[in-house]
């Protein structure tokens, strides 16, 4: 199974024990969100981070904040 097939995203969907109105999908390629589309799962296209964290602020999402790298502690 590989996106954007359907039963990729079935078989995410009932691994979490979810219906597909319950899961948000994002991804770089907008193929692989019209694939989750087909199922009934919202996706967000977002090509790099920069335009991911716009959208979720657009839709009222406050994104964590960014973590130290433990490993330069």
């Amino acid at each position: 199974m590989v996106k954007p097939e359907a039963d990729i995203f079935e078989y995410c969907l009932n691994s979490l024990g979810v219906r597909p109105e319950e899961a948000l999908f994002i991804d770089d390629r907008e193929a692989n969100i019209e694939g989750a589309l087909r199922v009934g799962i919202s996706g967000i296209y977002a090509p790099n981070s920069e335009e991911l964290r716009n959208t979720l602020l657009a839709i009222g999402f406050t994104p964590l904040p960014r973590q130290e790298d433990s490993s330069q502690a």
